[in-house]
């Protein structure tokens, strides 16, 4: 049979769960109908002794989480797209959940994000759980703690196949197509902001996310990741969401805040941005079909303040 579904699953110093997280899948997917994508990032130590039918590319130098989702994405023959984490859990029949709904969806711009079941901090399985997380929001800004572009977990669960503002907790499903039409992740720097990028761009091109109640994923959350991530990463890729997808007077609020917050890191931050700005250039180029305004009153979130709030 073709192959339906691509899952894609980077790791970087994770390979214990990784081996828990492929077996999950090898037991409760059809072998003929799924791939499996491991990315692995230049691990410290090179993963090894997966399934024969597991697909293993290492990287030879560490490019971050986006560029391992991407690649992926990009090697990928499923006409859908998985987009989970190394250290997983999958609940009862996900996949006979999953299935017939993104099947039977006639427009391949659509999206799904399923629901996060927290693992961790004592919850080492499904039926003890910590925290059932359905699908997230975007914070643009929060003015006490300056929050800027950060994916948020919605305060209640959402009825089944609502539409929902965000992707979050690596349990999402595109279609091959449409995340390669959006550009996928290439732009990003190794960690951060991955969701709110695709959450945005599905939007903002013509797509949408829904939820799905019942398809169940567990995952690990861990109090520190064992690998780091460089702060001016993470401030460079909120600020390519700015300067892709904003229009210039919320891009120059945008990046006021984040030369408020992050003063060390600015300077390095705006000469990678300059270093790449045909790219950014060539993206904004592609016409928006609704822009920030409509994105933030359609879910009702604080938009960006006006510039002359910002001294």
């Amino acid at each position: 049979m073709t192959t339906e579904l691509s899952v894609i699953i980077p790791v970087l110093n994770d390979e214990v769960d990784l081996k828990v997280t492929v077996s999950g899948l090898l037991n409760s997917t059809p072998a003929d109908r799924v791939e499996i994508i491991v990315v692995d990032d230049f691990s410290d130590t090179p993963v090894a002794d997966l399934p024969d039918s597991v697909k293993l590319i290492r990287l030879p130098e560490r490019r971050g989480v986006a560029f391992a989702r991407h690649l992926g994405a990009m090697l990928a023959t499923g006409k859908w797209l998985l987009m989970i984490d190394s250290h997983m859990q999958f609940g009862k029949n996900w996949y006979e959940l999953m299935m017939p709904r993104i099947r039977s969806e006639p427009d391949y711009r659509v999206a799904f994000n399923g629901t996060c079941l927290g693992l961790g901090f004592g919850a080492k399985t499904l039926e003890e759980y910590k925290g059932r997380y359905c699908a997230a929001t975007i914070c643009l800004w929060n003015e006490k703690e300056l929050d800027l572009i950060e994916g948020k977990w919605l305060p209640t669960s959402p009825i089944d196949d609502a539409e929902v503002p965000c992707f979050m907790g690596a349990c999402y499903v595109f279609t091959r197509i449409w995340f390669l039409e959006l550009g996928g992740l290439s732009a990003l720097r190794m960690w951060g902001s991955d969701e709110p990028y695709l959450g945005l761009k599905c939007w903002m091109y013509g797509g949408s996310i829904r939820f799905m109640s019942r398809v169940e994923f567990g995952h690990k959350f861990r109090d520190s990741a064992p690998y780091v991530t460089q702060v001016w990463n993470i401030v460079y890729n909120k600020a390519r969401i700015a300067a892709e997808l904003f229009d210039a007077e919320d891009r120059d609020v945008a990046f006021a805040l984040l030369a408020r917050k992050y003063p060390d890191e600015w300077r390095y931050v705006l000469q990678q941005l300059s270093e790449d700005a045909s790219l950014i250039s060539q993206a904004r180029s592609r016409p928006k079909v609704r822009d920030l305004d409509w994105y933030c009153q359609r879910f009702n979130i604080q938009p960006l303040p006006d510039g002359s709030e910002i001294s």
